[in-house]
C-alpha cells in the first residue's frame, strides 16, 4: 500500500500509453504554493510513490505543476497535476468512447448484478521514454516524472478504454500473454537486483543531486521493455489465441465495470470468466470498492437494479445547496445536475433562468429572482427524483412532448399495472432562430430530440405522441414542398407514430400518469414566474407603452417618409423632418428586433447596422419626443407598394402621382391601431324637447314612418373610425384630405321627419344636455344584418389569404408560392 490511501497495483500486459506533442518546444511552468498544513501528506505521498515504483526524480525539460485535493473523507489528499498546457499540444487518439446512456439500458432482464472497480485505474499503463519526460512536474519538494499513466492526460481514458475493449479476446501482444509475461517478469526481477546490488558510486558517496540524475539517465530493464515497439499490443499485436471466453454482458467504462446474471449462479460464472480475464491481462480490482452478487449495485453514480434506475444517493445534498454567489458557481451547479438530466423532468425549462444568469446580477442592484426560483424548483425536482424503469421491448411506448416559449421537454413512458411510469426524461433550451417557431413546430423539436438518442430502442415501433396541438397529425399528409413541414415529415417518416390530442378537460390523460410525472396541461401559466430574460429575442418583457404609442383621436399628422422610398444617407430620411416643423415624431415599423434595439432595450451586434443605429439616435436626441408603433405586416402595406414601386422604378427618388396618391391612402392601415381606442361605455342622456303646435301636426305617425321610402346604408366599423381618423402627406392640403367620401345623402328627405340640425336650429334642445345618439332601432335589422353578411362573404372572396387558406385544405399548396403557404399553413395550424 502506498501512502494517503492509494492501492499499487503490477503494470497491465501490453499497455503503453505513449504521448505525442507533434514536435512542440518543451513547457515549463513554475512549482504551485502549497499550503503548509498539506506538506507532510504531500511528501508521504511521493516519497511511497518513488518506493513503489510509480515516479522518479527527473531532468526533464518539461514542467507541470500540481494541485492538492482532498478526497471524500476530508483528510487525504489527491495528488493531480495539471497538464493543460500539454494536453493543448497533445494529438488526441481517436477512439470512440462508450455512452452513458447505451451503458444503462437493457438492465432489466437481470436479478443479480456486479459491479467492480479497477485498483488505481490509470497506473496499470506503462510510459516509454519520451512520454516520461512530457509528464514531468515540478513542487515544493522536487522535480519528478511518471513511470507509469498519470491521471490528466487528455489521451489516457481512451487508453484505458482500449484495455477494457481488449477484454473481448481481439488482440494479445505479439507470441501471446504467456511469453510476453515472462519477458516482463525477467525484467522486473533484473531491476530488482540491480536496486538491491551496491555500486562504487553508493560506496565513495554520492550528492543527492547526483543521485536524482543517475536515476534519470540510467535505464531499467522494464524501460527497455516498454520501449521496445512490441510492448504496445495495440500497435505490434497479434489476433487473440486465448482459450478463454469473451464476457458479452458486461458493460464498462474506463475503471467502472458491470454486468449481472439471471440467477445467483450465472452471475458467479459471468464473474469467474471475468477475473480469469483479467488476471491474463494483469487487472487488478479494488474489493473494497466492488460490488458482488447484489440486487442493488452502484455503477457510474447510479443505482442500478431489477425495478429501474435511481440517481446516486449523493445527489440529495444538492437540495441543501444555498444559492451561488458567483456566476461560476452557477455553471458548477447545472454542470452537476446535466448528468443527472434524465432523472429531472423540465430540466432545461427549468435551468434556462440560471443559464443565462450574468456576472453583474451579483453585483449591487443585480436582479436574481427569477434565477433562484428557478434554484429553488430544481432542488425540490432533484430531491423528488423518480426511480426510471427499465425500458421494456415488450409493452407499447408512450410520449409527451412540452414545449414553451424558450425549451423543449420530453418524457417517455411505459405503462406497468395500469399507470404510466417514466423511463426517460429529455429537453434542451430553443436555439434563438427556433424561439420563433409555431407551437406545433416546437412539438416537433421535441419528438426529434427523444428520437435521437433512443433509436435503437424505439426504431419499428409504435409511438402514441400526447401532444397539445393537432397539426402534428398532419405533417405526414401535408402536399406543400415549401417551409418546415416537408423537412419535418422527412425526419418522421421512418416512425409509426399515433397522435393524441390532451385538452384541458381530458381528466382520463392525468389520472395515467405516475405521481412523478407532471401534466403538461395548464404548465404554462406556472412557469411564468421561471421564466428566463431575452437572449435577444422577441421575448424581452418591457413595458408596452414603449411599443405601442398612441395618439389622441384628434390628432391630426403629415406621413413624412416610407422605408425604402427615399435614400437616407442623401435625403436626410426622418431627420429632414424638422424641416417641416416636426417637433413630436411617431416612427411606426413592422420591425419588434429594430424598435427595440432602437430603445436599447437589446443589443445590436452587427456592426453594419450597429453604425446607423448611432445615426438614428443622434437624430431622434433633436425632438421633443419621439415614439414607437409596432404594427403586423398588414397594417404596412402602403410602405411595402411604395417600396416596390421605388425599386421597379430604378431611380433615387420617386413623385407620387394623385393616383398613387389615393392608392396609398387606401392602402394605408396605420389610423387604426395608432389612435387611441374609444371608451368602450357611452354613457346614455335622455334628451328633453319641447315642441311647437306648428311642429307637432307636421310630425308624422309611425306608420306614415315605416310605410314611406326610405335609403338604408350599412357601413362596416372599420369605414365608421375612418371617417374621423386621417393621416395627411406632407404636400396635400387641408381641403384635398377632408373625410373619407361616405354613402350619398338621399335625393329627398321626408318633410316630417325631424332632424337634429332642425332641432339645433330652432333652439328647442335645451341646454347643456347631450342628444342621444342614433341607434339600430331606427333602422331594420333585418336589412343591416343582409348587408353585413354580403360584404363579408364579397370581401373573403376578395382577400387573398383566405383564398390562399382554400388552396391548402383543398390540397393545392403546391401552385402558391413559398411565403404564401407558410401563411396558410399557420392559418390551418390557428384554426385546428
Amino acid at each position: 500500500m502506498i501512502s494517503s490511501g492509494y492501492a499499487l497495483p503490477p503494470p497491465a500486459y501490453g499497455i503503453v500509453c505513449d504521448i505525442d506533442v507533434q514536435g512542440h518546444s518543451p513547457i515549463k511552468q513554475k512549482a504551485r504554493r502549497i499550503p503548509l498544513r498539506h506538506l507532510k501528506q504531500l511528501y508521504e505521498l511521493l516519497k511511497g510513490l518513488l518506493k513503489a515504483g510509480l515516479i522518479a526524480f527527473s531532468d526533464s525539460p518539461w514542467t507541470s505543476p500540481i494541485v492538492i485535493v482532498l478526497k471524500k473523507n476530508g483528510v487525504d489528499i489527491r495528488l493531480c497535476i495539471d497538464y493543460k498546457m500539454v494536453n493543448s499540444v497533445t494529438a488526441i487518439l481517436e477512439y470512440a468512447m462508450p455512452l452513458v446512456g447505451d451503458l444503462l439500458t437493457d438492465m432489466e432482464k437481470y436479478l443479480w448484478y456486479c459491479s467492480l472497480d479497477a485498483a488505481s485505474g490509470f497506473w496499470v499503463g506503462m510510459m516509454p521514454q519520451r512520454a516520461r519526460k512530457i509528464s514531468a512536474f515540478v513542487c515544493a519538494l522536487g522535480h519528478f516524472e511518471w513511470l507509469r499513466m498519470p491521471f490528466g492526460f487528455k489521451n489516457a481514458p481512451m487508453i484505458y478504454q482500449r484495455i477494457d475493449n481488449a477484454l473481448w479476446g481481439f488482440v494479445q501482444p505479439r507470441g501471446g500473454w504467456s511469453a510476453f509475461a515472462e519477458r516482463v517478469r525477467m525484467a522486473e526481477a533484473a531491476d530488482a537486483a540491480v536496486s538491491g546490488s551496491p555500486t562504487d558510486a553508493a560506496i565513495h558517496g554520492r550528492t543527492r543531486f547526483e543521485a536524482d540524475l543517475e536515476c534519470s539517465d540510467i535505464p531499467d530493464s522494464l524501460s527497455a521493455v516498454v520501449n521496445d515497439p512490441r510492448g504496445d499490443m495495440f500497435v505490434s499485436g497479434e489476433a487473440d489465441q486465448s482459450s478463454l471466453v469473451p464476457v458479452f454482458g458486461r458493460r464498462s467504462f474506463v475503471d467502472d465495470i458491470c454486468f449481472g446474471g439471471e440467477s445467483f449462479d450465472s452471475c458467479l460464472e459471468t464473474l469467474d470468466r471475468l477475473l480469469s480475464r483479467f488476471k491474463e491481462c494483469r487487472i487488478s480490482v479494488s474489493f473494497t470498492k466492488s460490488m458482488f452478487v447484489q440486487p442493488t449495485v452502484d455503477f457510474l453514480s447510479h443505482a442500478v437494479s431489477r425495478g429501474g434506475l435511481r440517481a446516486d444517493a449523493t445527489l440529495k445534498a444538492i437540495a441543501e445547496l444555498s444559492f451561488p454567489k458567483t456566476k461560476k458557481g452557477v455553471q458548477a451547479f447545472l454542470g452537476a445536475l446535466n448528468y443527472y438530466s434524465r432523472f429531472i423532468q423540465d430540466f432545461a425549462v427549468y435551468g434556462a433562468a440560471l443559464d443565462q444568469v450574468r456576472e453583474e446580477d451579483f453585483g449591487p442592484g443585480g436582479d436574481r429572482s427569477t434565477a433562484q426560483r428557478s434554484f429553488k424548483a430544481l432542488q425540490t425536482k432533484v430531491a423528488d427524483a423518480p426511480i426510471l424503469k427499465h425500458f421494456d421491448e415488450a409493452k407499447e411506448v408512450h410520449v409527451m412532448l412540452f414545449a414553451n416559449e424558450w425549451a423543449l421537454s420530453t418524457t417517455l413512458m411505459q405503462e406497468h399495472d395500469g399507470v404510466m411510469h417514466p423511463v426517460r426524461f429529455c429537453g434542451r433550451v430553443l436555439k434563438d432562430n427556433e424561439v420563433n417557431y409555431h407551437p406545433a413546430e416546437k412539438e416537433v423539436l421535441a419528438l426529434i430530440l427523444l428520437l435521437n438518442p433512443c433509436y435503437t430502442q424505439l426504431a419499428g415501433r409504435m409511438i402514441h405522441a400526447y401532444i397539445r396541438f393537432s397539426p402534428l397529425g398532419w405533417i405526414n399528409t401535408s402536399k406543400t414542398l415549401f417551409g418546415r413541414s416537408p423537412q419535418f415529415a422527412v425526419m418522421l417518416s421512418p416512425w409509426h407514430l399515433v397522435v393524441h390530442r390532451v385538452t384541458e378537460d381530458d381528466s382520463a390523460f392525468a389520472q395515467l400518469l405516475h405521481s412523478t410525472i407532471t401534466n403538461f396541461v395548464g404548465l404554462d401559466k406556472a412557469l411564468q414566474r421561471v421564466a428566463p430574460p431575452s437572449k435577444r429575442t422577441p421575448m424581452v418583457r418591457m413595458d408596452p407603452e414603449l411599443l405601442y404609442a398612441r395618439l389622441p383621436n384628434d390628432h391630426r399628422g403629415f406621413v413624412l417618409l416610407f422605408d425604402g422610398s427615399v435614400k437616407t444617407p442623401k435625403h436626410e430620411g426622418y431627420g429632414n423632418s424638422q424641416a417641416y416643423g416636426a417637433t413630436d415624431l411617431v416612427i411606426v415599423g413592422d420591425s419588434r428586433l429594430a424598435i427595440q434595439q432602437s430603445l436599447g432595450v437589446i443589443e445590436c451586434l452587427k456592426e453594419s447596422l450597429l453604425t446607423q443605429l448611432n445615426i438614428h439616435r443622434e437624430l431622434v436626441a433633436r425632438f421633443q419626443s419621439v415614439r414607437y408603433l409596432h404594427v403586423t405586416r398588414e397594417y404596412n402595406a402602403s410602405a411595402d407598394s411604395l417600396t416596390g414601386g421605388t425599386l421597379a422604378a430604378k431611380e433615387a427618388k420617386t413623385t407620387l402621382t394623385e393616383e398613387s396618391k389615393n392608392k396609398l391612402e387606401q392602402l394605408n392601415r396605420i389610423h387604426e391601431v395608432i389612435y387611441e381606442r374609444p371608451n368602450q361605455e357611452v354613457s346614455q342622456v335622455c334628451t328633453l324637447r319641447t315642441l311647437s303646435e306648428d311642429m307637432v301636426t307636421q310630425r308624422g305617425t309611425f306608420f306614415d314612418f315605416a310605410l314611406k321610402p326610405r335609403f338604408i346604408t350599412a357601413i362596416t366599423r372599420q369605414q365608421t373610425q375612418a371617417t374621423k381618423k386621417r393621416v395627411r402627406f406632407a404636400d396635400t392640403h387641408d381641403e384635398n384630405s377632408e373625410a373619407l367620401p361616405m354613402e350619398a345623402e338621399p335625393p329627398d328627405r321626408p318633410n316630417d321627419a325631424i332632424t337634429e340640425s332642425s332641432h339645433a336650429e330652432n333652439g328647442e334642445i335645451s341646454p347643456g344636455v347631450t342628444e342621444r345618439p342614433p341607434s339600430a332601432e331606427d333602422v331594420d335589422p333585418l336589412k343591416v344584418q343582409e348587408e353585413l353578411r354580403r360584404r363579408v362573404g364579397r370581401a373573403r372572396d376578395e382577400e387573398l389569404r383566405w383564398a390562399n387558406l382554400k388552396s391548402v385544405l383543398k390540397g393545392e399548396s403546391s401552385r402558391l408560392g413559398y411565403k404564401a403557404a407558410r401563411e396558410a399553413w399557420k392559418m390551418v395550424a390557428d384554426l385546428c
